[in-house]
């Protein structure tokens, strides 16, 4: 199961990497750039959750927790709600005792990741390596506490098995993506605006 895990994660990772050179060519601070981002960002969760880990019936783990968060903080609330709604339509089509939840993990982590966002704005400082690594364990203690919401305890089970690669694992990757996609350094094409960005 780790492993399954762990390779759900370089997955999303590389398709991740990939969508952001593609989107790189798009003007800057164009609509048309922030719809893609959006659809890239839920394409990328979606092919996440064809591909997940299956721990029971019904039940499903991936990593659209990382995906949705990072939506969110690259791309702002409009990004994240174009990626989250996506994904949430797919998880209740999947159906099953962990559907609640899973839709519940989408839109929190998407929420997180574009609170994160607006606090750093108000900040008007770059984030650094501390904050991505920070942003990233929050997110993951959250759907921990969101696993254990799902109905006769089956949620316990993986927490159990899992927590310490979730822990572990998904923020690390996250904060992979955070410096890949150099949010501090491409502050204008994504408008981010900071009065002192400083080295991560």
């Amino acid at each position: 199961m780790f492993i399954n895990l762990i390779n759900n994660i370089a997955f999303l990772v590389a398709l991740v990497a990939v969508g952001q050179l593609v989107v790189s060519r798009f003007p800057q601070n164009s609509p048309g750039r922030r719809v893609f981002l959006g659809v890239l960002f839920g394409c990328v969760t979606l092919l996440g959750m064809v591909n997940p880990v299956n721990f029971a019936p019904g039940l499903i783990f991936d990593g659209r927790s990382i995906v949705l968060s990072l939506a969110g903080l690259v791309g702002g609330g409009a990004v994240a709600a174009i990626a989250a709604g996506m994904a949430a339509v797919y998880r209740y089509h999947l159906g099953g005792i962990g559907a609640p939840v899973g839709i519940m993990v989408i839109l929190q982590s998407a929420l997180l990741g574009a609170l994160a966002r607006q606090w750093f704005l108000r900040r008007g400082d770059s984030p650094g390596t501390k904050h991505y690594l920070g942003l990233g364990v929050v997110v993951q203690l959250a759907q921990l506490g969101a696993f254990a919401l799902i109905p006769n305890r089956a949620g316990y089970a993986f927490i159990e098995q899992a927590w310490w690669v979730l822990l572990l694992f998904y923020p690390l990757a996250f904060l992979f993506l955070c410096l890949f996609f150099n949010i501090m350094r491409s502050s204008r094409s994504i408008g981010w605006h900071c009065k002192a960005p400083r080295r991560l």
